[in-house]
């Protein structure tokens, strides 16, 4: 699901983009796209995707998410001068629209912030997990997997 379209984002930040332009269209089209499934990932497993239209609220706040990292992809590619970058966590430089963005999406991985209007997955049937995911569990169910693949084996 894209949380914004090409026109919402010319209508935001005054720009038309064109087959010519840089980015061009199709290139924004993929940028949202992108940033929509960096979403949705983030989300899955917490919220009942997609998050229904009744949820204006939420949609309202991911829409923000979207515009922002959406925003900062653009300015990556114009090597834009009203660009400010921070610093990640590695110590990376990264656009500081898209920092913003990720941080609000851990926000709302953590529950720090809640889309009071979205549907839970848990209450739907989605996936959810209730083990938490450790290298140890991790290696111990691949070394299953190839122990069940040696006994079935034929040598």
């Amino acid at each position: 699901m894209a949380y914004i379209t090409n026109a919402e984002l010319t209508d935001r930040n005054g720009q038309t983009y064109t087959t010519t332009s840089k980015p061009s269209t199709a290139t924004v089209t993929d940028i949202i796209a992108e940033a929509s499934a960096e979403i949705d990932g983030k989300l899955r497993g917490i919220y009942s995707l997609p998050i229904a239209a009744t949820a204006t609220e939420s949609l309202t706040l991911l829409k923000r998410i979207c515009m922002l990292l959406v925003r900062g992809e653009i300015e990556d590619i114009q090597k834009s001068s009203t660009r400010t970058d921070v610093e990640d966590k590695d110590g990376q430089r990264i656009n500081s629209k898209i920092a913003q963005a990720r941080k609000l999406l851990k926000e709302i991985k953590e529950k720090t912030l809640v889309l009071t209007d979205a549907t839970e997955a848990s209450a739907t049937g989605g996936v959810g997990y209730s083990e938490k995911f450790t290298d140890d569990n991790i290696v111990s169910a691949e070394l299953e997997d190839l122990n069940d693949n040696f006994n079935t084996e034929k040598w």
